[in-house]
């Protein structure tokens, strides 16, 4: 998780500022506070990575569950 906020960072840090933003980005920028985002929620580095490990295993779960019932279906 750590990789995957770091790589977004340093993009950001590249990047022009017009670019699209991803889920990960507006995550970050909620971290830092940008634009009034927060709306008094506190929120660190911590909560960004629980965030995205729990959409990555809610991917892989939902996955896991349409193949077992294909296979029964099959």
């Amino acid at each position: 998780m750590d990789e995957v906020v770091e790589e977004h960072i340093e993009k950001k840090q590249i990047l022009s500022s017009n670019e699209e933003e991803d889920f990960v980005d507006i995550m970050l920028g909620i971290e830092k506070g940008d634009n009034n985002i927060n709306h008094g929620v506190s929120w660190d580095r911590i909560n960004t990575k629980a965030i995205i490990m729990d959409m990555f295993v809610a991917g892989t779960d939902t996955s896991s569950v349409v193949m077992e019932w294909a296979m029964q279906s099959l």
